[in-house]
């Protein structure tokens, strides 16, 4: 399963940083909006878009 998710700073909720599709679930498991949002930011840290405590996600609701 694939999601559209956008990572942003807290302070700012406009503009968004980064967006990436991540794909989760190819291995039967069936993930959560949560689950995305928390790939989505382990993948901006190691882009090294921000620090931990000044990043959030939004996870799209609909699949790709």
């Amino acid at each position: 399963m694939k999601r559209i998710v956008d990572i942003f700073c807290i302070d700012q909720r406009e503009p968004t940083l980064w967006a990436d599709i991540v794909s989760l679930g190819g291995d039967g498991s069936h993930p959560d909006l949560i689950d995305f949002k928390q790939a989505g930011l382990r993948l901006a840290l190691l882009g090294k878009l921000g620090q931990a405590d000044s990043l959030d996600a939004d996870t799209h609701i609909e699949i790709i």
